[in-house]
């Protein structure tokens, strides 16, 4: 059999496949560990950016809460009505995605979907939630927050983008009226809406995930890291 460079045709073959073997079982994993890797500061920057711009915006204004900063009563404000006056102050570079978006659960057991989104100059998306209004806190909270808040998610790869799922690409975080803004499911929504312990311990925890909602809070808690079942 004629031989190339010393090896064989059928050996070049045989290695060539090897290779190939080899890659198409690890590629997958190098690929999920480098996203895992990216989701999590890329979380925290989102996170950082829009208080920063809640702040600027309250400040501006001289507002008490977001709902005034922005003409709109507490009772009335959504996420679409605030993200639109962030849009309009120009705190932030956001443009209204025109088209509607699907969001699955970790698990894909539940879609939650026609989710209104809106596009950051870097590639993120803020969007709507299946509970639109504000809602209520616990009681007695310090003063710096406003007991009132609205549930939004944060697409950090971009709603246009795959994979569209919450707990690896969406992530669940409330908007406090004064601005601040809570993983959910951790140790900063556990005390401001009252629960036993941070959900992210039985819902999105290093061996299972029952409920990709509670992921951020996973994040948030351990270093901005992913240590879940990702």
């Amino acid at each position: 059999m004629r031989r190339l460079n010393g090896f064989s045709l059928a050996e070049v073959l045989i290695t060539l496949t090897i290779i190939g073997v080899i890659a198409s079982l690890t590629l997958p994993t190098l690929n999920l560990n480098i996203q895992k890797q990216q989701m999590a500061p890329i979380l925290a920057k989102s996170i950082n950016n829009l208080e920063s711009a809640n702040r600027m915006l309250l400040q501006e204004s001289h507002s008490r809460n977001l709902a005034q900063a922005c003409g709109i009563a507490v009772g009335d404000l959504t996420v679409d009505s605030y993200l639109t006056c962030m849009q309009g102050k120009n705190i932030m570079l956001l443009s209204n995605n025109s088209d509607t978006f699907t969001f699955s659960t970790h698990d894909l057991a539940e879609d939650i979907a026609d989710l209104t989104c809106y596009d950051t100059n870097d590639r993120m998306s803020f969007c709507s939630t299946d509970v639109p209004q504000v809602a209520d806190a616990v009681e007695g909270l310090p003063n710096q927050y406003y007991g009132k808040y609205l549930e939004m998610f944060v697409d950090v790869n971009g709603a246009s983008n795959k994979p569209n799922i919450i707990g690896k690409d969406v992530f669940l975080v409330h908007v406090d009226l004064k601005g601040s803004i809570m993983p959910y499911g951790g140790s900063a929504t556990q005390k401001y809406l009252e629960q036993e312990s941070p959900l992210w311990e039985s819902e999105c925890s290093s061996t299972t995930v029952t409920d990709g909602k509670a992921c951020a809070g996973n994040i948030a808690d351990n270093g901005w890291k992913i240590e879940y079942s990702f």
